[in-house]
């Protein structure tokens, strides 16, 4: 009896040590969801949602167009719905059932691009500017006498997330959100002078949080744009006036290199800091790495997830050509045969939202991005020693101009040849329905009709008789 008793008491310490082990090992990993391109129209027509609170994150970073507030008229004009519409779009993303549950569980961050902040690749000069900040800041519960609401030319903010982000306490995470919209001049105009991503009270701020001490062990920086990526590359060297308003319509952080080396000289800068670099807009799902030296001392990475609710190919009109691309690209991964070799990563078509999961315990972190059912379809693992500036201060073998500005650094012919390629997917199903239409035409009209001598003998008979 008294074994039996004791036997008992073992069993119940073992399990409830067990549970407690368990507890700790969950606690020593940050999950930190993020996203873009989401219309509060299309939410119901997919599980991602379900499928993002199901990851359990300790927070989700919005990086752009959590709604869409404009729309498209012809190729070059589009419209704004107006302010009521944007303020009901907002309200209609927080009550939808998977959000909520998920604002619940988890910290909503965020900044926003264009068709939240208003307008297809509106900047400076977008006259709802001030409307629209009240508007997203409410949507992130944006306390109202915060220096973001009322003493910040824009939306960009710093946060900070904890091991045990309850109590505010253990190994940290920085995320700092910039803003690309509120200051953003392309220096088209003489009145505007350079081209300016962020505006000179931002880039203050950016390299003050860069360079105060901080007990991060990751700093995550928040771009609405990709920061290496250049997939408009392939329009800048086609004379056709639809090829290259296209191009100019895919923003990044390349199209405006002196921005981009500014940027870059100061993370590097930052010598404490290990940096990874978020990113949505492009509709697609993709991990950019470029080679230490290139941009950075050590390795450079963006993740891009873009395309919550909807992606490029589910947004071509009319809807019927919908099906043929789908067929065309099964995998959901773009075709390998669009870029030349070792351009671009493994580029994710379909539905995504992405994840930093670090694991404090290893010293590491998996970024991933994820499809509609929660699957990875992309992903790389890092080491925090591999996001650290080489000891001797530069890398042992400095990489090609190729391999950093792979895009850029494409021959005009293997821009045309892509773009080529691309126009040819995209007209494809028109050129498949034009055959069929062709096949048709002959069948029935040509051939059954025109060409078939018992027609005519029918009617010659008839005449006769």
């Amino acid at each position: 009896m008294r074994f039996f008793f004791s036997r008992s008491i073992y069993v119940v310490l073992s399990v409830w040590m067990m549970r407690k082990l368990e507890g700790v090992t969950a606690s020593r990993e940050t999950k930190i969801a993020f996203g873009s391109c989401n219309k509060h129209q299309k939410m119901n027509a997919t599980s991602i949602w379900t499928s993002i609170e199901r990851t359990h994150p300790n927070a989700f970073v919005w990086l752009g167009d959590a709604v869409y507030a404009d729309t498209r008229i012809t190729f070059e004009k589009r419209k704004y719905f107006g302010e009521k519409f944007h303020a009901e779009a907002y309200a209609a993303v927080k009550r939808f059932p998977a959000y909520e549950r998920l604002a619940k569980k988890a910290r909503i961050l965020g900044t926003w691009d264009d068709h939240d902040y208003g307008m297809n690749n509106a900047g400076k000069h977008w006259e709802h500017k001030e409307t629209a900040k009240e508007l997203f800041l409410d949507f992130l519960d944006e306390g109202k006498e915060t220096e973001r609401r009322l003493e910040r030319d824009g939306v960009y903010e710093s946060y900070s997330v904890y091991e045990d982000d309850e109590a505010k306490r253990g190994r940290e995470v920085q995320i700092l959100l910039l803003d690309t919209r509120w200051n953003f001049v392309d220096g088209s105009t003489p009145e505007d002078g350079e081209a300016d991503i962020l505006g000179p009270k931002q880039w203050e701020w950016l390299e003050k949080e860069l360079m105060k001490p901080s007990n991060a062990e990751v700093t995550l920086i928040g771009s609405s744009i990709q920061v290496f990526a250049e997939l408009n590359q392939m329009y800048k060297a086609v004379n056709y006036k639809i090829a290259r308003e296209f191009g100019k319509s895919i923003e990044n952080w390349g199209s405006f290199p002196s921005n981009q080396k500014r940027l870059m000289r100061l993370v590097s800068k930052a010598k404490e800091r290990r940096v990874i670099f978020l990113s949505g807009d492009v509709h697609v799902g993709m991990i950019d790495v470029r080679a230490p030296g290139c941009h950075l001392p050590y390795e450079s990475i963006d993740a891009t997830s873009s395309g919550i609710t909807h992606v490029a190919v589910e947004e071509v009109r009319p809807k019927w050509v919908t099906y043929f691309y789908k067929k065309m690209t099964p995998s959901k991964f773009m075709p390998r045969w669009w870029y030349p070799k070792n351009i671009v990563p493994d580029i994710y078509m379909g539905l995504n939202f992405g994840e930093v999961l670090i694991h404090w315990d290893k010293n590491s972190l998996d970024v991933n991005i994820l499809g509609e059912s929660g699957e990875v379809v992309v992903s790389k693992e890092v080491l925090f020693s591999s996001l650290e500036a080489p000891k001797g201060g530069t890398t042992a073998e400095q990489p090609t101009y190729e391999e950093c500005f792979r895009e850029r650094s494409m021959s005009d012919f293997q821009k045309q040849w892509t773009f080529h390629k691309a126009a040819f997917f995209i007209v494809f199903p028109w050129i498949v329905v034009l055959g069929f239409g062709l096949w048709a035409w002959y069948v029935l009209v040509v051939k059954t009709i025109c060409c078939n001598p018992n027609i005519g003998r029918r009617k010659r008979r008839s005449k006769i008789d």
